[in-house]
């Protein structure tokens, strides 16, 4: 993981190998606790070659707050295996109701650091879905949507009659990318799957 966060979602991972890789080591114990080697490193700046290859990386809530993404995107892809997937993540900050706030004088532009003044958020970055999409085809060939998997009723329904969700209603964009097809057509299964 980069930008490890909380260590909930490595510790229901069954794989072999963890490691979660963040700025700060707020979550080092729990991540340690869930059997992960923990790393403090700037994903922007510093080594990390030595880590090794890896199956799947997974970025979540990091890229938004980043100076040089797509230096970040691509150290990312260099850990993968020829085979591996990145599992990508950034919040969605063009949510209806924020936005109709925000233009009514109702609400500043943080949306989810509610304490920060708007000097001081330190989302650097805003990510639609289609700009989300072509920043990850930098780095590979193929990309998949899973956000969808979680879109409210309300969402759901917006989908049904106008063909797809306006981005307004989404949560942020979440994609596995890889450059690999055969990678891409196993995900798309599963996510069918899933979707029953």
């Amino acid at each position: 993981m980069i930008g490890a966060g909380a260590p909930d979602f490595v510790a229901a991972m069954s794989v072999k190998r963890r490691v979660a890789l963040d700025v700060g080591a707020d979550y080092r114990e729990g991540f340690e606790a869930a059997g992960a080697t923990f790393i403090v490193a700037n994903i922007e700046t510093d080594p990390i070659d030595h880590l090794g290859q890896f199956d799947v990386v997974i970025c979540s809530d990091v890229l938004e707050h980043l100076l040089e993404p797509r230096i970040a995107l691509a150290r990312m892809a260099a850990r993968l295996r020829p085979t591996g997937a990145l599992f990508a993540h950034v919040p969605n900050e063009f949510r209806l109701g924020h936005v109709i706030r925000v233009m009514l004088g109702k609400s500043e532009a943080p949306l989810f650091h509610k304490g920060c003044n708007e000097w001081d958020d330190p989302h650097l970055r805003r990510f639609t879905e289609r700009g989300f999409d072509r920043f990850l085809a930098s780095e590979f060939e193929y990309r998949l949507a899973i956000h969808d998997l979680k879109f409210t009723t309300s969402a759901r329904l917006a989908a049904r009659l106008l063909g797809r969700a306006p981005y307004a209603m989404q949560p942020g964009p979440t994609f596995i990318a890889t450059r690999n097809e055969a990678t891409l057509a196993d995900y798309s299964r599963r996510k069918a799957g899933i979707r029953g």
